[in-house]
């Protein structure tokens, strides 16, 4: 029943998303992680790459276990719009376990508080808001696990251009309430290695893959 339930929350997110009138597009970093928080101390390093319909995006990632439930992490990056000159992009967050899932039980479950800044061109983006996470890990005979993973985000995101038009200066500010729906695939490949892929639907679709490094 709960996990019916999330995933109506999903599908009403992406159909909610896929609604929306797309103006200045402005890329959404991804969810990144899983539901499972890191133990204190534990640090993880990670690398991505993602394709979206308007843009690329080239993305580092570090994360470390602050306390019994909690971990945080930053992201630094690069976004090549198309047609634009390639921008900037940072992030932070910090993720708050609610259920911490032990064997037999259905799944973790986290809210994730998140903000992020991006700026490109003559258009800067702040982003400002969190993330509902679920994920579930399935261990493998090999020794590793799969652990798929869904978040929908809901931020308030304010997107400021300035046009410097010889003719005619214009300038557009606006924010606004946004929404987008995530769905992942963490491969725990060795106690040294994850990998990661996302599908990410939000004012640009698109993919996400990355390397995950546990130290």
């Amino acid at each position: 029943m709960l996990k019916t339930k999330w995933l109506v929350i999903l599908v009403l997110a992406a159909v909610t998303v896929a609604m929306c009138p797309a103006g200045v597009q402005a890329a959404f970093l991804g969810q990144l992680t899983t539901a499972r928080v890191l133990e204190r101390g534990v640090q993880d390093i990670s690398g991505f790459v993602g394709f979206f319909e308007h843009a690329t995006l080239f993305l580092g990632q570090a994360r470390r276990g602050l306390s019994s439930g909690i971990d945080g992490g930053l992201q630094f990056g690069l976004i090549d719009p198309e047609g634009g000159d390639v921008g900037l992009e940072i992030g932070g967050d910090l993720k708050f376990a609610l259920i911490d899932a032990h064997p037999g039980d259905p799944f973790d479950l986290a809210v994730h508080a998140r903000t992020a800044f991006f700026n490109y061109e003559k258009v800067s983006v702040f982003q400002l808001g969190g993330s509902l996470v679920m994920s579930h890990s399935y261990p493998l005979s090999s020794g590793s696990s799969l652990e798929p993973y869904g978040a929908v985000n809901l931020r308030l995101e304010r997107i400021s251009v300035d046009s410097d038009n010889s003719a005619k200066d214009v300038d557009y500010d606006d924010t606004s309430l946004e929404i987008g729906a995530v769905g992942g695939l963490k491969w725990d490949v060795s106690d040294l290695i994850d990998i990661l892929g996302e599908f990410v639907l939000d004012d640009d679709i698109g993919f996400i893959f990355g390397v995950n490094f546990k130290i």
